[in-house]
Protein backbone atom coordinates (compact mmCIF):
# COMPACT_ATOMS: atom_id res chain seq x y z
CA UNK A 1 0.00 0.00 0.00
CA UNK A 2 1.38 3.39 -0.94
CA UNK A 3 2.09 5.83 1.83
CA UNK A 4 0.99 9.44 1.71
CA UNK A 5 4.38 10.73 2.79
CA UNK A 6 3.12 14.12 3.89
CA UNK A 7 1.18 12.36 6.67
CA UNK A 8 4.60 11.56 8.17
CA UNK A 9 5.17 15.29 8.62
CA UNK A 10 2.81 15.70 11.52
CA UNK A 11 1.92 19.23 12.62
CA UNK A 12 2.96 18.33 16.16
CA UNK A 13 6.48 17.57 14.92
CA UNK A 14 6.76 20.99 13.29
CA UNK A 15 5.32 22.81 16.28
CA UNK A 16 7.79 21.24 18.70
CA UNK A 17 10.64 22.14 16.39
CA UNK A 18 9.39 25.75 16.28
CA UNK A 19 9.73 25.99 20.06
CA UNK A 20 13.19 24.39 20.13
CA UNK A 21 14.92 25.90 17.10
CA UNK A 22 15.42 29.48 18.26
CA UNK A 23 19.05 30.55 18.53
CA UNK A 24 20.01 31.23 22.16
CA UNK A 25 23.08 33.35 22.75
CA UNK A 26 22.47 34.46 26.33
CA UNK A 27 23.67 32.36 29.28
CA UNK A 28 21.17 29.68 30.21
CA UNK A 29 20.84 27.22 33.09
CA UNK A 30 22.50 23.87 32.65
CA UNK A 31 19.78 21.62 31.24
CA UNK A 32 18.78 18.56 33.20
CA UNK A 33 18.52 15.42 31.08
CA UNK A 34 15.32 13.52 31.70
CA UNK A 35 15.56 9.90 32.83
CA UNK A 36 16.28 7.67 29.84
CA UNK A 37 14.04 4.63 29.36
CA UNK A 38 15.51 1.20 28.89
CA UNK A 39 15.61 0.48 25.16
CA UNK A 40 15.51 -2.78 23.30
CA UNK A 41 18.65 -3.98 21.46
CA UNK A 42 19.91 -1.99 18.47
CA UNK A 43 16.92 -1.24 16.24
CA UNK A 44 18.63 0.65 13.40
CA UNK A 45 19.11 -2.49 11.34
CA UNK A 46 22.33 -3.45 9.61
CA UNK A 47 23.89 0.00 9.29
CA UNK A 48 27.02 1.98 10.11
CA UNK A 49 27.51 5.58 11.21
CA UNK A 50 31.18 6.46 10.66
CA UNK A 51 32.76 9.71 11.85
CA UNK A 52 35.39 11.03 9.42
CA UNK A 53 38.58 12.99 10.24
CA UNK A 54 37.17 16.09 8.53
CA UNK A 55 34.11 16.13 10.83
CA UNK A 56 31.65 14.70 8.31
CA UNK A 57 29.77 11.47 9.00
CA UNK A 58 29.09 8.65 6.54
CA UNK A 59 25.88 6.70 7.08
CA UNK A 60 25.79 3.29 5.36
CA UNK A 61 22.50 1.36 5.30
CA UNK A 62 23.38 -2.21 4.33
CA UNK A 63 19.77 -3.40 4.51
CA UNK A 64 18.44 -0.81 2.07
CA UNK A 65 21.67 -0.54 0.05
CA UNK A 66 22.75 3.10 0.12
CA UNK A 67 25.06 5.55 1.82
CA UNK A 68 25.14 9.30 2.34
CA UNK A 69 27.39 11.87 3.99
CA UNK A 70 26.36 14.36 6.68
CA UNK A 71 28.27 17.67 6.77
CA UNK A 72 30.50 18.65 9.66
CA UNK A 73 28.69 20.35 12.56
CA UNK A 74 25.69 18.01 12.13
CA UNK A 75 24.93 15.45 14.82
CA UNK A 76 23.66 12.22 13.26
CA UNK A 77 22.41 9.17 15.16
CA UNK A 78 20.43 5.99 14.65
CA UNK A 79 17.26 5.73 16.76
CA UNK A 80 16.90 3.01 19.35
CA UNK A 81 20.65 2.63 19.85
CA UNK A 82 23.18 3.39 22.55
CA UNK A 83 24.61 5.86 20.03
CA UNK A 84 21.40 7.91 20.32
CA UNK A 85 21.28 7.74 24.11
CA UNK A 86 24.94 8.65 24.51
CA UNK A 87 24.51 11.68 22.24
CA UNK A 88 21.36 12.73 24.09
CA UNK A 89 23.17 12.64 27.42
CA UNK A 90 26.45 14.19 26.21
CA UNK A 91 25.37 16.77 23.63
CA UNK A 92 21.95 17.48 25.13
CA UNK A 93 23.59 18.52 28.39
CA UNK A 94 25.31 21.33 26.47
CA UNK A 95 22.43 22.43 24.23
CA UNK A 96 18.89 22.96 25.51
CA UNK A 97 17.39 23.23 22.02
CA UNK A 98 18.96 19.95 20.94
CA UNK A 99 17.91 18.27 24.18
CA UNK A 100 14.25 19.17 23.62
CA UNK A 101 14.20 17.75 20.10
CA UNK A 102 16.07 14.56 20.97
CA UNK A 103 13.76 13.87 23.90
CA UNK A 104 10.85 14.17 21.47
CA UNK A 105 12.62 11.74 19.14
CA UNK A 106 12.75 9.07 21.86
CA UNK A 107 9.29 8.24 20.50
CA UNK A 108 9.90 6.84 17.03
CA UNK A 109 8.68 4.13 14.64
CA UNK A 110 11.25 1.31 14.41
CA UNK A 111 9.59 -0.07 11.28
CA UNK A 112 10.45 3.03 9.19
CA UNK A 113 12.74 5.40 11.14
CA UNK A 114 16.38 4.83 10.14
CA UNK A 115 18.41 7.95 10.93
CA UNK A 116 17.99 11.26 12.80
CA UNK A 117 20.03 14.35 11.96
CA UNK A 118 20.53 17.64 13.84
CA UNK A 119 22.33 20.78 12.62
CA UNK A 120 23.76 22.21 15.83
CA UNK A 121 26.47 24.20 13.97
CA UNK A 122 28.42 24.89 17.21
CA UNK A 123 31.17 26.78 15.37
CA UNK A 124 28.63 29.31 14.06
CA UNK A 125 25.70 29.31 16.50
CA UNK A 126 25.58 28.85 20.27
CA UNK A 127 23.11 26.60 22.09
CA UNK A 128 20.95 26.27 18.99
CA UNK A 129 19.33 23.85 16.60
CA UNK A 130 19.23 25.48 13.17
CA UNK A 131 17.76 22.44 11.40
CA UNK A 132 16.85 18.84 11.99
CA UNK A 133 15.43 15.93 10.06
CA UNK A 134 14.75 12.22 9.72
CA UNK A 135 15.40 9.48 7.21
CA UNK A 136 12.69 6.90 6.56
CA UNK A 137 12.77 3.73 4.47
CA UNK A 138 9.35 2.77 3.04
CA UNK A 139 10.06 -0.64 1.53
CA UNK A 140 6.52 -1.08 0.18
CA UNK A 141 6.65 1.86 -2.25
CA UNK A 142 8.65 1.04 -5.37
CA UNK A 143 7.69 3.99 -7.57
CA UNK A 144 10.67 5.24 -9.60
CA UNK A 145 12.13 8.71 -9.21
CA UNK A 146 10.54 10.20 -12.33
CA UNK A 147 8.49 13.24 -13.23
CA UNK A 148 5.38 11.05 -13.13
CA UNK A 149 6.12 10.06 -9.52
CA UNK A 150 6.82 13.68 -8.61
CA UNK A 151 3.42 14.64 -10.05
CA UNK A 152 1.81 11.90 -7.94
CA UNK A 153 3.57 13.12 -4.80
CA UNK A 154 2.37 16.66 -5.40
CA UNK A 155 -1.19 15.40 -5.90
CA UNK A 156 -0.93 13.40 -2.68
CA UNK A 157 0.15 16.56 -0.89
CA UNK A 158 -2.91 18.39 -2.20
CA UNK A 159 -5.22 15.53 -1.23
CA UNK A 160 -3.70 14.98 2.22
CA UNK A 161 -4.92 16.67 5.35
CA UNK A 162 -2.62 19.62 4.99
CA UNK A 163 -0.51 21.47 7.49
CA UNK A 164 -1.97 25.01 7.70
CA UNK A 165 0.31 27.55 6.08
CA UNK A 166 2.50 24.99 4.27
CA UNK A 167 3.02 25.84 0.59
CA UNK A 168 5.23 24.02 -1.91
CA UNK A 169 7.70 26.44 -3.50
CA UNK A 170 9.88 24.23 -5.73
CA UNK A 171 9.96 20.62 -6.88
CA UNK A 172 12.27 18.76 -9.24
CA UNK A 173 13.76 15.46 -10.30
CA UNK A 174 17.56 15.59 -10.35
CA UNK A 175 20.43 13.17 -10.94
CA UNK A 176 23.12 13.75 -8.34
CA UNK A 177 26.90 13.47 -8.63
CA UNK A 178 26.71 9.72 -7.94
CA UNK A 179 24.23 9.23 -10.79
CA UNK A 180 21.38 8.66 -8.34
CA UNK A 181 17.92 9.95 -9.37
CA UNK A 182 16.46 12.07 -6.57
CA UNK A 183 13.17 13.91 -6.13
CA UNK A 184 13.41 17.14 -4.13
CA UNK A 185 10.36 19.06 -2.88
CA UNK A 186 10.79 22.32 -0.97
CA UNK A 187 7.93 23.91 0.95
CA UNK A 188 7.57 27.12 2.92
CA UNK A 189 5.63 27.11 6.18
CA UNK A 190 4.27 30.27 7.74
CA UNK A 191 3.02 29.83 11.30
CA UNK A 192 0.26 32.02 12.67
CA UNK A 193 0.42 32.69 16.39
CA UNK A 194 -2.56 32.53 18.73
CA UNK A 195 -3.05 36.30 18.57
CA UNK A 196 -3.22 36.24 14.77
CA UNK A 197 0.25 37.59 14.02
CA UNK A 198 2.46 35.84 11.48
CA UNK A 199 5.72 34.32 12.59
CA UNK A 200 8.82 34.21 10.41
CA UNK A 201 8.62 31.36 7.87
CA UNK A 202 10.18 27.92 7.92
CA UNK A 203 11.57 25.84 5.05
CA UNK A 204 10.85 22.13 4.72
CA UNK A 205 12.90 20.08 2.24
CA UNK A 206 11.84 16.52 1.40
CA UNK A 207 14.22 14.25 -0.49
CA UNK A 208 13.22 10.93 -2.10
CA UNK A 209 15.29 8.20 -3.75
CA UNK A 210 15.08 4.47 -4.50
CA UNK A 211 17.48 2.18 -2.61
CA UNK A 212 18.50 -0.87 -4.67
CA UNK A 213 16.87 -3.23 -2.17
CA UNK A 214 13.41 -1.90 -3.10
CA UNK A 215 11.16 0.81 -1.74
CA UNK A 216 11.67 4.51 -1.27
CA UNK A 217 13.94 6.32 1.14
CA UNK A 218 12.73 9.71 2.32
CA UNK A 219 14.65 12.44 4.13
CA UNK A 220 12.95 15.55 5.45
CA UNK A 221 14.79 18.55 6.85
CA UNK A 222 13.19 21.61 8.43
CA UNK A 223 14.92 24.91 9.15
CA UNK A 224 14.03 28.45 10.08
CA UNK A 225 13.98 30.73 7.02
CA UNK A 226 16.62 32.97 8.61
CA UNK A 227 19.07 30.02 8.58
CA UNK A 228 18.65 29.20 4.87
CA UNK A 229 22.01 30.66 3.84
CA UNK A 230 23.70 28.43 6.42
CA UNK A 231 21.66 25.26 5.87
CA UNK A 232 20.97 25.21 2.10
CA UNK A 233 24.57 24.33 1.11
CA UNK A 234 24.50 21.47 3.64
CA UNK A 235 21.18 20.16 2.30
CA UNK A 236 22.54 20.23 -1.24
CA UNK A 237 25.68 18.41 -0.08
CA UNK A 238 23.51 15.68 1.47
CA UNK A 239 21.55 15.31 -1.79
CA UNK A 240 24.73 15.09 -3.85
CA UNK A 241 26.27 12.52 -1.48
CA UNK A 242 23.50 9.88 -1.81
CA UNK A 243 25.02 6.77 -3.33
CA UNK A 244 23.47 3.37 -4.09
CA UNK A 245 25.76 0.59 -2.92
CA UNK A 246 23.66 -2.58 -2.69
CA UNK A 247 23.99 -5.20 0.04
Amino acid sequence: MRKHYFHLLRLSTLLVFVTSCTTITRPSPTPVVSPIPTLSPELAGDSENIQQPDGTTIYIDHNAGFELTLPADWLSVRPGTSEFINSLEREGAKNQALLGQMELDLNYSPDIDRYFIYATKPTELKNSLSAHGKLYWISSDTRPMTQSTLDELLKEREAAEGIPGLQITTSSVVTNLNNTPVIVIVANWVQESSNGTTESPWDLTTIYFNPPENGTALIWIITKDEFRDVIDPDVNAIIQSIKLVGK
